[in-house]
């Protein structure tokens, strides 16, 4: 079998990576007072505020774009002063190149990271060293909580190995507690990745949500299961609905688990196992849910970051992660009592538009394809306002209903929009991502796209 890695740690170098380790356990902050959470989300805004200076006097990016803005970053005196900070937008960070983001004082050690682009053109970006071992922590210190202090030992990693990814540098740092030889590729034949599945037995699976769809949805078709799987851990993108009922379809005995993360900033969100959505950890991120004019609001609204401590890169009032969400107002128990995202409700990118203007989150056609029996995949592609292009893969059994399968489709995607919407239904042996890429979005909406 193909494994991530192809040489295994030298000891000295394990050795280094382990005191990274402990030096990232060292520096992060998991209050569990709530009287600790308001101090330190009182300290975010201000360090937010600390960080639009750093950035202005560092990159050039942000020198002339509140120069442009007429913002003048005086000394602190209340978080009003942090709101009047413009917005930066995916296409700022993206034409801006490394020079002109990236800090010209920092001389520390920092990785080269870049977006999946599939957006556009990816995004590049330095993140420093230690900023990547505090990710590292974070991550054990929450498996550690899934648990309850006792971790798996037979586990499984199928990972993007794309260099100058986040989830390779990530990689990396987990061979210091991973053993190698179960660290995979997420681009292995979905067979072979099954193969591994069945030898192994893991009782932990790490992972992607288009990964294990695939896995899970290739299972269904040739009636297989696996119980063994205790805890599924999925990161990188949505997980919506169909998807997790599709994976607890065949992983019978697993508790899916997602983190909120983006190459960008790092970790936005650890999942609440109490009460669900994603508690931020407000030592090392300030998230702001804003409307469609950059103001506060309790509703859904555009997801906005300001990573308080990547110097090597600032990113300040970041609004391209490019998901909704909106917060959770209900006391939480679980133990942590940073902010809480209730939801994600989908990628802005790939919002729904209908016939009067407005955006519909994706989630409201999955949910309705959800319903739909016999179909093991599908992709969505909204061509125009009312005209979908549906792909998928079905059973067997239903290879011959395709008429009465697409006016289902139609009568259902219709009700979701409440709007007649014509659909072309395409039947394919197999969904396959772009050349190049991980992802096979669910939905994918052309008219949203061209707008942006």
């Amino acid at each position: 079998m193909d494994k991530l890695f192809s040489r295994m740690l030298s000891a000295k170098k394990l050795k280094v990576y382990r005191e990274k380790l402990l030096g990232g356990f060292a520096r992060i902050a998991m209050p569990t007072l709530k009287s600790e959470t308001q101090i330190q989300q009182v300290e975010s805004v201000e360090k937010a505020y600390a960080m639009a200076k750093y950035a202005y006097s560092s990159a050039s990016l942000y020198k002339t774009k509140y120069d442009h803005a007429v913002v003048k970053l005086g000394n602190y005196a209340s978080p009003s002063d942090f709101l009047n900070i413009p917005i930066l937008t995916k296409n700022e960070l993206r034409e801006g190149g490394l020079e002109g983001i990236s800090n010209s004082q920092f001389s520390g050690a920092a990785h080269l990271l870049k977006t999946s682009g599939s957006s556009g053109s990816p995004v590049r970006i330095y993140r420093d060293d230690e900023r990547m071992w505090e990710m590292a922590a974070y991550n054990m210190e929450i498996y550690y909580r899934w648990c309850e202090g006792k971790p798996y030992s037979n586990v499984l990693y199928f990972i993007d190995p794309t260099e100058n990814t986040i989830d390779f540098a990530i990689a990396e740092n987990l061979r210091t507690t991973v053993m190698e030889e179960r660290l995979y590729s997420t681009f292995l034949p979905v067979e072979q990745q099954i193969q591994i599945i069945f030898e192994i037995e893991p009782e932990f699976i790490s992972s992607y949500p288009t990964t294990m769809r695939n896995i899970a949805s290739w299972m269904v078709t040739h009636g297989k299961s696996q119980p063994s799987v205790k805890m599924i851990h999925l990161t990188s993108e949505s997980l919506d609905p169909s998807t997790r009922n599709l994976i607890t379809t065949v992983f019978t005995n697993a508790q899916l688990i997602d983190s909120y993360t983006s190459t960008e900033v790092g970790l936005v969100g650890m999942p609440c196992l109490t009460h669900g959505g994603y508690h931020v950890p407000s030592a090392s991120l300030l998230v702001e849910i804003l409307d469609e004019q950059n103001q506060s609001t309790e509703e859904t609204g555009k997801i906005v970051v300001t990573d308080l401590q990547n110097l090597s890169t600032p990113v300040v009032r970041y609004d391209g992660l490019a998901d909704y969400g909106s917060w959770a107002t209900e006391p939480c128990t679980c133990g942590l009592y940073s902010p809480r995202i209730k939801s994600i409700e989908g990628r802005i990118i790939d919002s729904i538009q209908t016939r009067d203007g407005n955006a519909q989150s994706p989630y409201t056609l999955t949910n309705a394809m959800g319903r739909v029996e016999g179909i093991i995949a599908y992709q969505i592609i909204q061509e125009e306002v009312d005209r979908f292009k549906v792909r998928v893969v079905v059973k067997d059994e239903f290879k011959t209903e395709n008429s009465q399968l697409g006016e289902h489709v139609q009568r259902l995607l219709s009700g979701a929009l409440k709007s007649q919407v014509h659909c072309e239904l395409i039947i394919e042996e197999e969904i396959l991502p772009a050349t190049g890429a991980r992802k096979v979005p669910l939905v994918i909406s052309m008219v949203t796209r061209a707008a942006q």
